[in-house]
């Protein structure tokens, strides 16, 4: 019977309809049915009927459902057109003349049996308008109406699964053919490799130990696999040769020997496939024996594998040694460049800190009398081009609007603060007492230029700025030094800065680099290096100026917070701090004016090889280029 999931309400409605019962009679049916231990029952209904009650809905079906019962009897109603009752009645009674219990009085419902009324079928088994669906028992097999099996039928089965169970047999004789042979061949060879390489690599055979131990566990157990060793004798069986193998051994092969099947095993259960009788038993042993056939095929893979492992691994350490003479030689050839390097890090090293210790030492260049210095000028008005090749002093930044509401900008104060938080900690503040690092906002930038432009200076920074690969004539920093600091170097990259003081305030005495190299060589002085110039100038005296002729101009301004001070390219500068530090805003500004003016290039004459000096010479190279 069919049994289907209801709950309460489902099931009253069921009834109802289908059973004919009352909603009283539906209750107690119910009832009847919750009580029942056979009943299967789970929680899964709505919230007002959480029990259901797998209920039995069909012991028996409708006629009309039987397959094929139907449509046979649709077609023998309409051999007439328009069919009266007597000719369905006809209908049935010649479909179901011999069926058993078609006009028995026992299986009357209602009065009615399938023999005495044609709606029974035709309006879905209604006796009448009023009246309920009528079932019919499933007619039970009659032994009598059984069919013989048919010998024709027999003989035909039996020659299909005598044919199908032939092809299956060829396959895999086939399959396990091909896996026999390749097994024999791959023995072979492998056998005469191995035995080559022993022979060829005596010496270092240790070095190849590992793989040679792969390959030949391996290969006894391909041999084991076909009855047959390597050289020809007779193999141990598979059971013997596990039991001489290690447990690590037993790791080399890929698969356990304890499911692997000899070829000639594999051969005699392949012939018991031609006495099953059934096709299930059939493809139950084909899968068995294809199984085994790829066991083989796998052992053998991974012998072949193993023999070329072998082999490469020699042409694999003597490409690895040619690799590592080489490299040896390279470092070889390159060692003299090497300590060149070496040697000439450790003297800028030696100079750098050797310029650090005499910056926190007595110093000389900011003693000098105010005799010999030049008050840096103070812009008064928009200068000539000629007026740019010599510093200049601007007193307030409130002279550039644009760029001091930049400076008290959020973003411009965010990253000043970080940078006052870290500064202190950079290796290059810690050896030399000055830092800086690039800043953020762009617009500080541009309001410098149309600072500078506004009072008269030709930039022309677009054009020759592009011309280093690191942009470096673009970036605005933030500098910082610290107290009782006196350090002397040319300007960032020799070219041409302004320098903001946002915080302390700083003494700046500069000398253009020709006039400098000048001075030294009238006095017989030897300047050999830009470090040699820049310790000239720190320790320049009195005397050495007063024999000087002509005498080289030294510019100096006291510059406090909130002060511009303009340094054109090539010059060489001596910042001083006294008790306090000091922290600052410098961006780089170009013009061929102040860069073909000497200096720089009179300055990169003496410069190591440095990325700063590179950048130089490509900006004095786009400078040259410009109309």
């Amino acid at each position: 019977s069919k049994e289907v999931p209801m709950h309460y309400t489902e099931y009253v409605k069921w009834a109802e309809k289908n059973k004919g019962l009352d909603a009283e009679a539906a209750l107690a049916q119910w009832k009847e049915y919750e009580k029942s231990e056979d009943i299967e029952r789970d929680e899964l209904g709505p919230a007002h009927s959480k029990l259901r009650l797998f209920v039995p809905t069909k012991d028996y079906i409708l006629r009309e459902d039987i397959s094929g019962y139907s449509k046979e009897r649709e077609l023998l109603s309409k051999a007439k057109k328009n069919p009266k009752d007597a000719d369905i009645d006809g209908a049935d009674e010649q479909m179901n003349a011999g069926a058993p219990r078609w006009s028995d009085e026992h299986f009357r419902i209602n009065g009615i049996s399938g023999g005495t009324r044609n709606s029974f079928l035709f309006q879905s088994g209604q006796a009448g308008a009023s009246s309920k669906p009528v079932f019919q028992e499933t007619p039970t097999k009659d032994p009598k109406f059984e069919k013989e099996d048919d010998p024709r039928k027999q003989e035909k089965d039996a020659r299909g699964l005598a044919r199908k169970r032939s092809k299956k047999y060829e396959e895999l004789q086939k399959a396990l053919g091909r896996s026999d042979d390749d097994c024999k061949k791959a023995l072979t060879e492998g056998y005469v490799k191995i035995v080559a390489f022993k022979e060829q690599n005596q010496e270092d055979l240790d070095s190849y130990q590992h793989f040679l131990n792969l390959a030949e566990v391996k290969l006894r157990a391909l041999g084991s696999l076909i009855g047959q060793a390597g050289d020809g004798s007779k193999a141990v069986t598979l059971q013997d040769l596990k039991a001489g193998l290690s447990e690590e051994e037993l790791t080399y092969l890929p698969v356990s020997l304890d499911h692997l099947l000899q070829v000639d095993a594999v051969k005699k259960k392949l012939q018991r496939l031609l006495t099953r009788t059934t096709m299930d038993d059939v493809e139950v042993l084909r899968k068995e024996i294809s199984a085994d056939i790829n066991q083989i095929r796998t052992l053998c893979s991974a012998f072949k594998s193993s023999v070329n492992d072998l082999l490469t691994a020699k042409t694999s350490r003597i490409r690895d040694q040619a690799r590592a003479e080489q490299r040896e030689k390279r470092k070889a050839d390159s060692q003299p460049l090497r300590d060149a390097k070496k040697t000439k890090k450790e003297t800028d090293d030696a100079a750098l800190a050797n310029r650090a210790q005499e910056a926190g030492q007595g110093r000389r260049i900011d003693l000098l009398d105010a005799k010999y210095l030049t008050s840096v000028p103070s812009r008064t008005e928009p200068l000539g081009k000629d007026d740019w090749k010599k510093p200049w002093y601007f007193k307030e930044v409130a002279e550039a609007p644009e760029l001091k509401i930049h400076v008290e900008s959020e973003a411009f104060q965010t990253d000043l603060r970080m940078f006052k938080k870290l500064y202190k900690s950079s290796p290059v503040y810690e050896r030399t007492g000055r830092a800086q690092c690039p800043t953020r906002p762009k617009e500080v930038a541009e309001s410098i230029r149309k600072f500078l432009i506004k009072c008269g200076y030709p930039m022309q920074d677009e054009k020759i700025a592009s011309a280093s690969s690191t942009k470096s004539g673009d970036m605005v920093s933030t500098f910082a030094m610290r107290e009782n600091l006196t350090f002397v170097a040319s300007e960032f990259e020799c070219m041409g800065q302004l320098r903001l003081l946002l915080e302390g305030s700083r003494q700046v005495i500069m000398i253009a680099a020709a006039e400098l190299l000048d001075l030294a060589k009238g006095l017989g002085k030897n300047i050999g290096s830009d470090e040699a110039a820049y310790q000239y100038f720190r320790s320049l005296s009195a005397s050495e100026l007063d024999k000087s002729d002509p005498k080289p101009t030294i510019y100096s301004a006291e510059t406090k917070t909130g002060d511009m001070l303009f340094t054109p390219a090539g010059y060489i500068v001596a910042d001083v701090t006294k008790d306090t530090c000091c922290m600052g805003l410098r961006t780089t500004v170009l013009s061929k004016n102040d860069i073909l003016d000497g200096n720089v290039e009179r300055l990169l004459a003496l410069s190591s090889q440095s990325g700063g000096r590179k950048n130089a010479e490509a900006f004095v190279e786009a400078a040259k280029a410009l109309p």
